[in-house]
């Protein structure tokens, strides 16, 4: 009688081995899986079952994010009720956001509040379940302790290294960064640099929120996300577009919110999918950068640490800053415009999105990649890449910025640059996470949770611009045309506004009038 065949060993892989796989075919797309196979049983000298390549390529994305720790057992399990564990975690990361004190107690009782709401009756909330619990989500023993005000050397550290294994397999033109900032769009220097009636330092601190997102080479820099209060701001008329300039969207109070964050990253999705591009982007934990219930194709979205972002986030390591040094230099020269020709100032939000636009623009790719270097999130050979050889990380914008605030009138009470470019830093961009928040979120009921503002147009005193026709639109134009022509260091502009007059005039005949809107939307 012959012997039944042997039974075939199972071979176990660490989740360390599953990311190598994920990023030998992202890097070799054409690679067939059985190729794959057989190089990494050649490589590490065990067998790698095509069908295993299959397996994990299935769910590569689950591996992209997943914790390189040196574990060999194969799966990444789940807590028995993964309700309280994803309730528990987004409560976690927002007290943490704020830099509160948590310990083990704060998270066993926190727990057994969110299943008492969830209505779960057969969970022990152990100590083993707790060490597991933050084993899953990388939640170290020193949260129990430390400052408030400062985040922990060793949270720093181990973020920056895990950061660096989890960009590995990324080229840095494929790896982003997004955040956001609160900016006081028409906040003078200083109340006496006024020379017209100007309504209140309330107004003054009117805020919206911009978010910027570039890669680590600086090569490209999507167009910013405005979030003010209102649909359609007084000031932009019936005929003003601000999609000329920026991505605007609204709510009630101009944060940004977890429906615009997923508007958003579906667009960056989508549009990462033309390209076919495979990219990671990186976020922090903030509790309005939901991707709950997205399915993301060509994006793998990775959370910073908590409490970490102000050490390990290139945004926030001087990329928005030196936006911000832009964006109060053309403020400066604005108000100082005004002063030389008499009249009011008055910065609308139409003036606000059209400085946001430039600001970003004058951004260096220098500089954005300085900025990466200089939170040492990148590889070296990433970094390397990426290099850049000049250092302007926001010297230049400041310099001048203070150079402008010198020309203030004689009295009036002068605002240090740095002091007048971080002025809105501590402004929220997004609302704390109430308990029936993120109950809502964990069961499915929170998808409808953003405020729309009640009315579509703001009642403030910032009158729309007069509709432009065509003719003083060219009228316009060619007093410019004369100006530059009169002023030889203006003359390199000559054909650029030429261009634009002679498209202006092919407008004519169609039998509309056209307005200066219709020819930039063109």
């Amino acid at each position: 009688m012959s012997e039944p065949p042997a039974k075939r060993r199972r071979t176990q892989f660490s989740v360390a081995e599953k990311k190598e796989i994920v990023a030998y075919q992202s890097e070799h797309p054409k690679a067939t899986q059985l190729e794959i196979a057989s190089y990494f049983s050649k490589e590490w000298g065990k067998q790698v079952g095509r069908s295993t390549v299959s397996d994990i390529l299935r769910v590569k994305a689950k591996w992209t994010n997943a914790s390189k720790d040196g574990d060999t057992t194969v799966r990444q399990r789940t807590g028995k009720h993964e309700n309280i564990e994803q309730a528990l975690f987004l409560w976690f990361s927002d007290v943490r956001s704020k830099n509160a004190y948590v310990n083990d107690q704060m998270l066993v009782e926190k727990a057994k509040f969110f299943g008492d709401e969830l209505k779960v009756d057969d969970f022990q909330y152990s100590r083993g379940w707790l060490q597991k619990f933050k084993k899953r989500h990388n939640i170290a023993s020193h949260v129990a302790h430390g400052e408030a005000d400062s985040a922990d050397p060793t949270v720093v550290s181990q973020g920056r290294q895990q950061l660096q294994e989890d960009l590995a397999a990324y080229d840095p033109n494929n790896i982003y960064n997004m955040d956001e900032t609160g900016l006081f769009y028409r906040l003078l220097p200083n109340s006496t640099l006024a020379t017209g009636p100007v309504s209140g330092t309330k107004k003054q601190k009117d805020r919206i929120t911009v978010a910027l997102c570039s890669n680590a080479t600086g090569t490209d820099k999507l167009v910013p996300l405005v979030i003010g209060k209102f649909q359609r701001p007084r000031c932009f008329g019936k005929t003003f577009n601000p999609s000329v300039y920026v991505e605007y969207t609204f709510n009630r109070k101009a944060w940004m919110t977890g429906a615009i964050f997923q508007d958003w990253l579906s667009k960056f999705n989508r549009r990462m999918r033309v390209a076919r591009r495979q990219v990671i982007l990186l976020v922090d934990n903030a509790t309005s950068h939901s991707t709950e219930g997205l399915r993301l194709t060509n994006v793998i979205v990775k959370f910073l640490p908590p409490n970490t972002t102000a050490h390990i986030q290139p945004m926030d390591a001087g990329i928005i800053r030196n936006f911000k040094g832009h964006y109060r230099k053309l403020l400066v020269k604005y108000f100082l415009q005004c002063i030389e020709d008499e009249e009011d100032q008055k910065v609308s939000m139409k003036l606000a999105i059209t400085y946001v636009k430039e600001a970003w623009a004058s951004v260096k790719q220098s500089t954005i990649v300085n900025c990466w270097k200089h939170v040492k999130i990148l590889p070296p050979t990433q970094e390397a890449a990426a290099d850049s050889d000049t250092d302007d990380t926001d010297d230049l914008p400041l310099a001048e910025l203070q150079r402008l605030l010198q020309r203030m009138p004689p009295g009036a009470e002068r605002m240090a640059a740095s002091d007048y470019v971080s002025i809105d830093s501590p402004v929220e961009t997004g609302e704390a996470l109430s308990d029936q928040s993120i109950l809502d979120l964990v069961s499915g009921a929170g998808r409808g949770d953003e405020v729309v503002a009640d009315a579509d147009i703001d009642a403030d005193d910032d009158e729309p611009d007069p509709i432009v026709t065509r003719i003083n639109a060219r009228k316009g134009l060619a007093q410019a045309v004369a100006y530059c022509e009169q002023n030889p260091a203006l003359a390199s502009h000559l054909d650029d506004l030429w261009k634009a007059m002679r498209a202006i005039e092919s407008l004519s005949g169609s039998g509309v009038q056209k307005t200066m809107m219709d020819f930039f939307s063109r």
